[in-house]
This record gives structure tokens, C-alpha cells and sequence, in this order.
């Protein structure tokens, strides 16, 4: 899986410069190509947000200032949501730490980043966040 995370390559991503694992962004390209040729719905990818706390305890062990950051985040994806951008989001109960997951409906990677790297929580260098498209994506 082709990971994406925020930092100094944003741009490079963007640009999709980004290989991982042989030639991912061709076949996502072609991909594309084949959605947008006349197939009602299609066009919408789907892509895994993985959001990563700073540390395994995190839920545990909130300061007042992350509590009130992550009620920000919470409002965010509500608003996601909402604006039919959102499949499915919360937090994993994973043994090694809780983190957070959301499935978005995007027109692309660009613009799943853009939205994944304005969580609040994100902004404010709480959380950092990996974006992965999910590749032939069903939904129920």
C-alpha cells in the first residue's frame, strides 16, 4: 500500500512523484481513466486516513489543551461528514495504542490530503496522519 505523510514532500506527492512498491501511480492513473470514462459514480476514490496520536497512551492521559484540540477534530469530521465526504471514521482499538481511522470519499489524492492535513488536530502538531488511496474501493 502506497503511504502518504504529511511532511516536507507534500509537494512532491501532489506532483505524484511518489513511487512506492513498483509503478503504483501509473496504475492509479489508470485507474482513474477508466472511472471517469462514463461510468456514473465513479469518479470518487476512496481513501484510508490513518490518524497517529503522539504517544500509546494518548486517550488515557489527555491534557486539557489536547482535550480541547480533539474536541475540534471530533466537530471537523462530524462536519466531513456531513458534507458526504466521510464512509466511516473513529478510533482503533489497537493493543499497541488507540489511533484514528477514517474512510474519505475524494476525487483525489491532492484533495484527500488537503482535507486529512486541516484536521485541527493535525494543524495544531497533535496528531500527524498517513493518507493511503484504497485501491478498487466497494462500498455497501
Amino acid at each position: 500500500m502506497a503511504v502518504l505523510r504529511a511532511g516536507a514532500d507534500r509537494v512532491a506527492r501532489r506532483e505524484g512523484l511518489c513511487r512506492a512498491r513498483g509503478d503504483v501511480q501509473a496504475a492509479q492513473q489508470s485507474r482513474a481513466g477508466r472511472r471517469a470514462s462514463g461510468h456514473p459514480g465513479r469518479g470518487v476514490n476512496l481513501f484510508l486516513v490513518r490518524l497517529m496520536p503522539p504517544r500509546a497512551d494518548f486517550a488515557q492521559t489527555l491534557t486539557d489543551d489536547e482535550q480541547h484540540t480533539m474536541d475540534l477534530h471530533g466537530t471537523y469530521w462530524e462536519q466531513l461528514r456531513n458534507g458526504g465526504h466521510v464512509v466511516v471514521y473513529g478510533p482503533v482499538a489497537d493493543p499497541e495504542g488507540v489511533w484514528g481511522l477514517g474512510v474519505l470519499r475524494c476525487a483525489d489524492r491532492a484533495e484527500a490530503l488537503a482535507l486529512a492535513e486541516a484536521d485541527p488536530s493535525v494543524e495544531a502538531g497533535v496528531n500527524t496522519v498517513e493518507v493511503a488511496e484504497i485501491m478498487g474501493g466497494v462500498t455497501g
